[in-house]
């Protein structure tokens, strides 16, 4: 849907701020040519490693702790992705 959202903003040629989840070239791109003004990436090492840790401690009848668990996620937009 991001890319979606980030088409949609270039075809109008209207002033519209589009925000997406999630990274890919194509993504990236467009928020080079402006069309996107950034995306959140989530972290899936991060997910997967306290996901499998969380499912271990649940198959060994542990305590799996906090029903949410903030896996982070980076914030990308021309200042902080390469240009080239």
């Amino acid at each position: 849907s991001t890319v979606g959202t980030g088409n949609a903003v270039r075809e109008s040629g209207q002033k519209i701020i589009g925000v997406g989840f999630d990274m890919s070239d194509t993504i990236l791109s467009l928020i080079k040519e402006g069309n996107l003004l950034c995306t959140l990436a989530q972290n899936p090492d991060v997910m997967g490693y306290e996901g499998m840790k969380t499912a271990l401690k649940a198959l060994n009848g542990e305590d799996t702790g906090a029903d949410y668990v903030d896996t982070g996620v980076s914030v990308l937009d021309k200042d902080n992705i390469d240009l080239k």
